[in-house]
């Protein structure tokens, strides 16, 4: 007669613990991963804040050198531009400085250059003007060195601002007056010797 094993009745769980994890274990590990959720959101916010400043200022360095392409071939004269593109309100009938630079940034009416968006532009400047940063009319149609600020201050051309970002505040605008809010916890800017960077 062939050999049958036989059950001796042995339960599994008497020799160990049934798999899986019970209520409070479950309970214990979502807390944790919510708090663990809870310390990374600011560090994000932290690190997202910082990207798009870096690349605002990418943004100004690269106008900084087309300003300098244009002066190049003007004999040193900076761009004849006004401080911020249509609708916003100026006495000036120059045109806008993405106009002014169409030649050194490739671009056209229909499709402004990106470059001039900052990142951080959530008012919407750059949808309302086609550009998120203001030139320092001061030097429009001017050297350097003609600049009244520098001759009075003895400024050197590290000091002095060129381009920023449109800040806060309320603006007239042909289509009546908005409010923008500051796009960065620090303003970046555009130096006249190219360097850009936030204040």
């Amino acid at each position: 007669m062939p050999y049958a094993p036989t059950s001796i009745g042995i339960s599994p769980r008497r020799h160990g613990r049934a798999v899986g994890f019970t209520l409070i274990e479950l309970l214990v590990v979502i807390s944790i991963i919510g708090i663990l959720i809870g310390l990374a959101l600011p560090a994000l916010s932290v690190v997202r804040q910082r990207a798009r400043k870096t690349a605002c200022a990418s943004n100004l360095r690269q106008v900084g050198v087309s300003i300098e392409s244009f002066k190049s071939d003007h004999r040193e004269f900076y761009p004849v531009a006004k401080y911020m593109p249509d609708p916003f309100l100026s006495s000036s009938e120059d045109p806008s400085l993405p106009v002014a630079l169409k030649a050194y940034l490739e671009a056209s009416d229909d499709h402004p250059n990106e470059i001039y968006q900052c990142p951080g532009d959530v008012m919407g400047a750059y949808d309302l003007a086609g550009s998120s940063y203001s030139y320092e009319s001061g030097f429009s149609g001017r050297r350097f060195d003609d600049l009244p600020m520098v001759k009075r201050m003895g400024l050197t051309i590290s000091d002095v601002v060129v381009m920023r970002d449109c800040d806060g505040g309320d603006f007239e605008t042909t289509k009546g007056t908005i409010t923008l809010a500051f796009f960065h916890d620090l303003r970046n800017l555009l130096f006249a010797d190219g360097h850009a960077g936030n204040y």
